[in-house]
Formats: C-alpha cells, structure tokens, sequence
C-alpha cells in the first residue's frame, strides 16, 4: 500500500509492508472490538431517573472475574509470544542485505545453508 506512494528501497520492502498492514489489521480489529463494548457498555449503564446507583466493591469471585481471565488470557499470549521468539523461526536478515546497492558484476552471493537443511542443490 505504501508503495503507491514511495519507490521501494530494498527487496524486502513489501515484505515489511505487509507484516505493518497485518500488525494494523489484527490491532485495529481489538481495538473497534474494545470502543465498540465500552459504547455498548455506556449506554446500557448510563443513569436513569428513578433507578439507584449500586456500589460495587469487586471483592466477590463473580466480580473479580471480569479483571482476572482477560488478564490471564494477556499472559497466554505473552508466554505463546515469548516460546515462538525463543524457538526462532526464520534468521533476522543482516543489514548489509537489506540496504540499498548496486548489483554484483559477480551475481549475488552464494546462499548459505541453516543448520538443520537438507543439503539438496
């Protein structure tokens, strides 16, 4: 999408592109989810005459629950994320590849396998 606006400065910039679009996808998705039940939340509670306040302390487990399990829910996703970042997946690219040169009269260089590759050619 951004490449409708400026050239692309590296083979990887679409890629990059991509991954922005998706990351504001997914968030963008929580967060009208979140707008939309806060909206829907005050307009069901909001004061109407006639009708007492209640004082909620929030020490019932009916009540806590409200706090706890998204809470839980944010430290599952945060162990999943931590487990994937450890296990490594694919190597970060070095910055030498990624910025901008002219081509090798050479061609480019010979690709290195990664540990755990079959060695077919």
């Amino acid at each position: 999408m951004i490449s409708w606006h400026v050239t692309q400065a590296s083979s990887y910039a679409a890629d990059v592109d991509s991954l922005i679009l998706q990351i504001a996808l997914i968030v963008g998705a929580f967060f009208l989810a979140a707008e939309f039940i806060l909206v829907w939340l005050v307009f069901k509670f909001r004061a109407r005459p006639g009708v007492k306040a209640r004082y909620i302390t929030g020490e019932k487990t009916s009540e806590t629950k409200w706090v706890s399990y998204p809470h839980y829910l944010v430290l599952v996703f945060d162990i999943i994320i931590v487990v994937a970042a450890l296990r490594g997946g694919e190597r970060p690219v070095s910055l030498s590849r990624v910025t901008r040169r002219s081509p090798s009269p050479a061609g480019p260089p010979p690709r290195q396998s990664r540990p755990g590759a079959d060695s077919r050619s």
